[in-house]
């Protein structure tokens, strides 16, 4: 405790007077005095401030110099002094005027007008020790203090952490709570090594000049570790120094998620962890060969094994062995083409080289992931690793003849490849140049200034002449054409488009040059007239008939009765007051041999029951989700079919159509039609013309192809793509997005 030196206590004990006040009455009093260390009673030099409180305020202040101070100009009354060194050196902590330590002075020091003189002694402080490791091995971590007694004011304890040495500043006599955090990869410990972040009991008890060793070791906060390990050429396995492995956290991937190396042992850990993660391994560097790998043995992430890490759960032995690869170097180059350019090695962010390998099993190719991330420099693709064996590699190159960005910019594809490469463990195959050729992808448009002329424009590119059947249909509504589409598709014949009382020129056109066997007018005399039949008679040397009903789903059934036999492999049933669903069906069921019948939302009309009922399909689709399509219409459904009822559909109109065209149609498609999947005049003659060439009509945005149609035509690897209607329907950025996707398909199936 230190000594306040040469005091007068005055009656009572309730005030501090300093020793030789001046007895003289009015005027202001000076506080005068030494500040020396209690341990020795050596001066503290221009160590000390002195502080004078009146209440909560500073009301004058002072630094000792020679290890005295004087502060002058104090109105006489009830103060508090405080003492607090102010420079490292003597282990000193600050007191107050009555040799007191807390958050206040005890005793007031009492200013009398005249001379006041006040001699402290300071005294030396606490200190924390220790140790501070993480399983047992030296770490750095934040130490919070919690002071449980009232401090000084201002006063700021604190305990720090060098590769795990604990020291603290000189601290005051009292209680406190300790909170010893390494990082995210360890628990954090209090001061009796209980895990938590708020201090329990009983608390460190700090005494004047006492030293408190505190060794605490935390816990690793969720673990994974294991051991990388490399095969030999021998066979053998040896430990994998340095090998590089990424972890990902499949909840929350943006947090803990990164990167860690293995040891000089092929040991890896990795700390801090919480939730599902994905791991992969890599070699050092480039020169190593290794092939990366998952945990669990997969070259792909399909294939990983996932690690659940909850409740700061410590996982070990989760080891991994890896192989090494060989590389292939070679260089793309441009052949010159006359009227386009290129030439020389590439050097383009447009590329796409494909790797496949060749599966002995069978004697085929098989697509395998590019070994490395890296852009083509100079023609070199800069590859990784492959696994040993037999390779084909194909490369698309986009060229453009000017700024990308700039109007009229004019985008070529180079293509070229090379098979047979043999890739041999832990060596460099070199296969020379490989020269790129200019390559032309199918991507047209089918258009014409309106509707009638578009109908008459993919008739023309599609149809022969002599059909054995064209049909008529309203242009300006959908319903009727949607369900002559799969019958036109069925029948090899086109759906042609008219206006309600009369035949546009481009379609009397049309019809003159196809010379059909017959025509059949689709609808009743409100939407095609009867003048329309007159004048489809002069085009045709056979018969000119009609197919309608009282509304749009008996039409279905009329169209379809006169066009199916009984027993049809599937019978496919759409919303008929919305066109999108019908559209992408019409190509399916002219593929597979049936027809499109109309139905409500809620329930399946008599007529349409009565056809499915004389059908009796194998087996029936219904286009759309619920909201197009109640689940009523397929338990009504069930009853005219001994096969399956399913729902083909997705989370929009552009995924139904995917959805739709993925379980009717093979890859290798000879052609695809895009049509715009918010109106529906310039498609409906393309759904017809889609289902007689063996292809689907999937549906794009008229601004680009959304992801699931993008996802489809790589799928479908088509040899042609049709944009139905003219840039006011589709803009070109349609057709440059097809181009992308089928230079991305030449290179994935050569």
């Amino acid at each position: 405790m230190a000594a306040v030196a040469v005091m007068l206590a005055f009656a009572g004990g309730m005030s501090a007077v300093p020793a030789f006040a001046s007895a003289a009455s009015g005027g202001t009093g000076t506080l005068t005095g030494q500040v020396t260390q209690a341990s020795d009673g050596a001066p503290v030099y221009v160590c000390a401030n002195v502080l004078v409180y009146r209440g909560s305020t500073v009301v004058a202040h002072a630094m000792a110099n020679d290890s005295t101070y004087q502060i002058a100009g104090l109105e006489p009354g009830s103060y508090s002094v405080l003492f607090t060194p102010n420079c490292t050196g003597p282990d000193l902590i600050g007191e107050w005027g009555d040799g007191t330590h807390g958050a206040t002075q005890q005793t007031p020091t009492t200013i009398v007008a005249g001379s006041n003189m006040l001699n402290v002694a300071l005294d030396p402080g606490a200190h924390i020790t220790g140790t501070l490791t993480g399983s047992g091995a030296p770490i750095n971590g934040i130490v919070t203090v919690v002071p449980l007694s009232p401090l000084l004011p201002g006063y700021a304890p604190r305990v720090g952490v060098s590769v795990g040495r604990i020291g603290s500043t000189p601290l005051p006599p009292g209680r406190y709570g300790l909170i010893f955090d390494g990082g995210p990869e360890w628990i954090a410990e209090d001061q009796n090594g209980v895990a938590t972040t708020t201090p329990t009991s009983p608390p460190l008890v700090l005494g004047l000049s006492e030293t408190t060793s505190v060794n605490i070791d935390l816990a690793p906060a969720g673990e994974i570790s294991g051991t990388v390990r490399v095969v030999n050429a021998d066979g053998t396995l040896s430990p994998m120094p340095d090998a590089l492995v990424e972890y990902q956290n499949l909840d929350t991937p943006n947090e803990q998620s990164g990167l860690t190396r293995s040891g000089a042992d092929g040991r890896y850990v990795i700390r801090g962890l919480n939730g599902r993660y994905q791991l992969e391994f890599e070699g050092p560097d480039e020169s190593a060969r290794i092939l990366p790998e998952f945990l669990g043995g997969s070259r792909t992430a399909d294939g990983a094994q996932i690690v659940e890490i909850r409740n700061n759960a410590v996982v070990g032995g989760k080891d991994v062995v890896l192989e090494v690869g060989g590389i292939l170097e070679g260089w793309a180059k441009y052949v010159p083409t006359p009227g386009i350019g290129g030439s020389g090695y590439l050097n383009s962010f447009f590329t796409t080289f494909a790797f496949s390998r060749l599966d002995t099993s069978t004697g085929k190719y098989v697509r395998v992931d590019a070994p490395g991330p890296g852009e083509p420099i100079n023609g070199d693709p800069y590859w990784g690793p492959l696994e040993p064996g037999t390779y084909r590699i194909v490369v698309d190159n986009v060229y453009w003849d000017g700024d990308p960005g700039a109007p009229g910019a004019k985008r070529y594809t180079f293509h070229g490849g090379v098979t047979g490469i043999v890739v041999g463990r832990d060596a460099v195959t070199d296969f020379g140049d490989l020269p790129l050729t200019t390559r032309y992808f199918d991507v047209s448009r089918a258009s014409g200034a309106d509707r009638f002329a578009t109908s008459a424009a993919v008739s023309a590119a599609t149809f022969a002449p002599g059909v054995p059947v064209a049909y008529l249909a309203n242009g300006m509504t959908f319903p009727d054409a949607l369900s002559g589409a799969a019958a036109a598709g069925a029948k090899n014949g086109p759906v042609l488009l008219t206006a309600a009382s009369s035949i546009p020129a481009e379609i009397s056109a049309e019809l003159a040059r196809l010379a059909p066997q017959r025509i059949v007018v689709l609808g009743g005399a409100g939407a095609v007239s009867d003048a329309v039949v007159a004048k489809a008679k002069t085009l045709t040397h056979g018969s000119v008939s009609r197919l309608s009903g009282a509304d749009r789903y008996s039409t279905s059934a009329a169209i379809s009765r006169a066009t199916f036999a009984t027993g049809v492999p599937v019978a496919y049933l759409a919303n008929g007051m919305t066109f999108p669903d019908a559209l992408s069906g019409a190509a399916a069921a002219a593929k597979l041999g049936g027809p499109v019948l109309l139905t409500a939302t809620g329930a399946l009309s008599a007529p349409v029951k009565a056809e499915l009922s004389r059908l009796a399909p194998k087996k029936i689709v219904v286009l759309g989700g619920t909201g197009a399509v109640a689940e009523a219409v397929l338990r009504q459904a069930r009853v005219y079919t001994h096969g399956t009822v399913t729902r083909a559909s997705g989370a929009d109109r552009y995924a139904t159509s995917a959805a739709l065209s993925a379980v009717t149609f093979a890859s290798g498609v000879p052609v695809v039609y895009l049509a715009d999947g918010l109106t529906f005049p310039d498609a409906l003659s393309g759904a017809a013309a889609a289902g007689s060439r063996g292809g689907p009509v999937l549906l794009v945005e008229p601004g680009g192809i959304p992801e699931a149609t993008a996802d489809e035509l790589i799928r479908l690897a088509p040899k042609k793509i049709v944009a139905l209607g003219g840039t006011g329907a589709l803009t070109d950025a349609v057709l440059d997005d097809a181009r992308s996707v089928l230079s991305y398909v030449s290179a994935q199936t050569p």
